[in-house]
């Protein structure tokens, strides 16, 4: 019988840059913050609603979506500045594409809430 050889280092190394992206995301990006309190908010109002596990995965999860876009627009804002920070317009679509992605992502959370608060019942 063979024996699986899996070592941990790569995987503790990706968790630390995970953790550091998030920590970095938290000291330098206002609006990371912001969605994180509102996850906080978020959990608070589930827990007061009485809302089913399902309902609470739903929310959760969409709004660590919304997070996640969160993430990946100001990598890319990060990136951009990072080519030039003269006016250029390919990055300012980049940019405004970025943050399209995040708009969307928040409009179908408004539309999630309103199911599960609201109609949902």
């Amino acid at each position: 019988m063979r024996t699986i050889d899996f070592q941990f280092g790569p995987l503790v190394a990706a968790l630390r840059h995970s953790l550091s992206g998030l920590a970095i995301a938290w000291r330098g990006e206002r609006a990371f913050r912001q969605e994180c309190l509102v996850l906080v908010a978020l959990a608070v109002v589930l827990a007061l609603t009485g809302t089913s596990p399902a309902r609470w995965l739903l929310v959760l999860g969409m709004w660590c979506a919304t997070m996640i876009v969160e993430l990946l627009n100001s990598a890319i804002e990060k990136t951009c500045d990072l080519v030039t920070t003269e006016f250029r317009p390919l990055i300012k679509a980049a940019k405004d594409m970025a943050s399209a992605a995040i708009l969307l992502s928040m409009l179908l959370n408004v539309a999630v809430w309103i199911w599960v608060f609201f109609l949902g019942r």
